[in-house]
């Protein structure tokens, strides 16, 4: 008990984890559960479209620009971009 004190910063980030975890359980509860990941990203604009390829990991990106040009018997990963 006497390092509960070293704990304490830890439980903190724990505790925002948890609190950001339940909140977005929240919002998916209040989604219409019909709805797509194809829906979603129809209905957005080609700036929110833009901006949501530049959060996502560049590899990922990569590998569905190659799925989508290629076909899927093949397995060659192309080379990520230097930089």
């Amino acid at each position: 008990m006497r390092y509960r004190k070293d704990l304490d910063r830890y439980e903190a980030r724990w505790v925002e984890a948890r609190e950001a975890v339940l909140h977005e359980r929240a919002q998916r509860a209040d989604a219409d559960p019909k709805e797509t990941v194809a829906d979603r990203v129809g209905a957005l604009n080609e700036a929110q479209l833009r901006d949501l390829l530049q959060r996502l990991p560049v590899a990922a990106v990569w590998r569905a620009l190659k799925e989508q040009t290629t076909p899927p018997e093949s397995e060659s990963v192309p080379p990520l971009p230097e930089g």
